[in-house]
């Protein structure tokens, strides 16, 4: 895992971290058109062994930790990796890593070696002696309360610059514990403007809104329009600002459902396997673009990786069949569908929300293959409406987080 920590001793090592910053730079751009000249002039292009004996010497690998040094001509060789293997795939439009801007200051990379956490949450980093007169900086860190965070798990701390402050970037590693745990399952039926929604195995359905991420994407469209190219400055910042804000959104939902779960003694989560659903397909210009912007992948992985910490088991199902279904009498009629938020089923006259309905028959699907007894279950139930849980943005109300919270309604 990683976290983000504020350096609350950023004044005293600023100009520390503005000369690391900068020495990274000017390493990666040395590194850069040594690989670039080979290249071009038809030699056979330096490899990560032969960059680290030949720029040992080099005054920029000199201003660096030797591990962080290492790490940029690891990043630079993965990247040349990745073009070699376009290239020899006959994808000719690909292009080698390029240089980054002179002025501009470089993420730091220390490894475990070169880091070392006491209490009180102070790291100490490793810097050269002879560079900058002193072997360590301390660093006194905000770090947020209950964090599984010491000496023995760190792997990673990476000194991030954004708009001239820094942070720290700790990767850590955490504990997975592989035993099989026996306890009730859920479903998930993911979608956009329900985002997930939820059918626990006694019954209870929970729908978390994706209303917030369809705005996001309704901004930055909008905003992107405006812009002349999309390889301008302000195109790039939009993209990286719509990323960030799309990736917390997601982590704060798929969090709150893992939480959830792990709440209800869930041990086995049943996920509806949307692979495929972009093939051949065309709702219109509106629809194609809410599709493609779907990111129902990185959902499926944020859970995964989630609930894996708290011994839950990931199921992915197949989705065939399971919307056109009641998910009580079992008559499958396309037009029971009456439109994409009501599910009423002309046999047994049920009337439902129409992604509960999907998702209650991805969770018989997987008790199905157990023979597991639906009136053991309960998972039909009586369909009562479920709970809406709606995403609200920081500051919108007196009791809200810094970074949002929800909220639960009824629907």
């Amino acid at each position: 895992l990683t976290t983000v920590a504020q350096i609350k001793n950023e004044d005293e090592y600023a100009l520390i971290f503005g000369l690391i910053g900068y020495s990274a730079t000017k390493l990666y751009n040395t590194a850069i058109w040594e690989r670039r000249n080979a290249w071009e002039s038809g030699e056979k292009t330096p490899n990560y062994n032969q960059q680290s004996k030949d720029l040992k010497s080099n005054r920029w690998y000199k201003s660096l930790h030797s591990q962080s040094a290492q790490a940029i001509l690891e990043e630079i060789d993965n990247g040349y990796q990745a073009f070699f293997s376009k290239h020899k795939s006959g994808d000719m439009k690909a292009k080698p890593p390029g240089f980054r801007k002179k002025d501009s200051l470089s993420t730091v990379t220390f490894k475990r070696d070169a880091i070392h956490l006491y209490e009180g949450n102070m790291l100490r980093l490793s810097i050269p002696k002879k560079t900058y007169g002193k072997q360590y900086i301390y660093l006194h860190l905000g770090l947020r309360p209950n964090l599984e965070l010491t000496q023995d798990n760190i792997r990673l701390a990476r000194l991030v610059e954004n708009k001239g402050t820094w942070c720290i970037h700790i990767t850590y590693e955490v504990e997975y514990i592989d035993e099989i745990s026996l306890g009730s399952s859920m479903a998930i039926d993911l979608g956009i403007p329900n985002l997930a929604t939820c059918v626990y195995q006694d019954g209870t359905t929970v729908i978390y809104s994706g209303r917030e991420l369809r705005s996001i994407e309704r901004y930055f469209h909008k905003e992107k329009s405006k812009c002349t190219k999309s390889t301008s400055k302000k195109c790039r910042a939009l993209n990286q600002k719509r990323s960030r804000q799309r990736k917390h959104f997601l982590h704060a939902v798929t969090a709150k459902i893992v939480s959830d779960a792990k709440d209800r003694g869930i041990s086995t989560i049943v996920i509806g396997n949307l692979n495929g659903i972009r093939e051949n397909k065309n709702w219109g210009a509106k629809g194609n673009q809410q599709l493609h912007g779907w990111s129902y992948q990185m959902i499926t992985q944020m859970i995964t990786y989630k609930a894996r910490r708290y011994n839950i088991s990931i199921t992915l199902i197949g989705e065939r069949d399971t919307s056109s279904t009641c998910c009580h009498c079992g008559e499958k009629k396309n037009s029971n569908r009456i439109y994409r938020g009501l599910y009423a089923c002309s046999n047994c006259e049920i009337v439902t929300n129409a992604d509960v309905n999907g998702a209650t028959n991805i969770l018989k699907k997987y008790l199905h293959v157990f023979k597991v007894s639906l009136k053991e279950t309960r998972v039909v139930g009586t369909l009562a409406c479920p709970l809406v849980n709606l995403f609200v943005q920081r500051k919108s109300e007196l009791d809200s987080r810094e970074q949002g919270t929800f909220r639960i309604v009824n629907m």
